[in-house]
């Protein structure tokens, strides 16, 4: 490496630090990193798109209820299981669709059992 060529790369990396915009956009950058990670840490709603928050109506039942288009007896079924018996429930339905003749109908409404039971076991886990 030519010597004259390091000097120059050192000159224009103490300017770009010396510059007092980048100092303080820097700063700036780093302020609302941590301010960002403190509202998060005190409100869980506070990383949620505006999607999710705009169909949640306070009750969050009725919110996952709508979300995956399944009965609220199911819901609260599924939040008082563990993983282990989740996981069997998950299992057991997706035999039974591939062992059973249904209508589509029927197939879908397990569909989407299955899809709210996956959901709630990443949850859990």
């Amino acid at each position: 490496m030519n010597p004259s060529n390091s000097s120059s790369m050192q000159e224009s990396g103490e300017n770009i630090f010396s510059n007092p915009y980048i100092l303080i956009g820097g700063a700036l950058l780093i302020f609302w990193f941590f301010r960002r990670k403190n509202i998060i840490k005190k409100n869980a709603n506070a990383s949620k798109s505006i999607n999710e928050l705009s169909s949640f109506d306070g009750n969050e039942i009725n919110y996952l209820c709508k979300k995956f288009n399944v009965p609220p007896k199911l819901v609260k079924d599924v939040q008082k299981m563990n993983v282990k018996e989740l996981a069997t429930a998950i299992l057991d339905n997706q035999k039974m669709i591939n062992k059973s003749k249904m209508s589509n109908d029927e197939r879908n409404t397990i569909l989407k059992m299955i899809a709210y039971m996956e959901y709630e076991l990443e949850k859990k886990m």
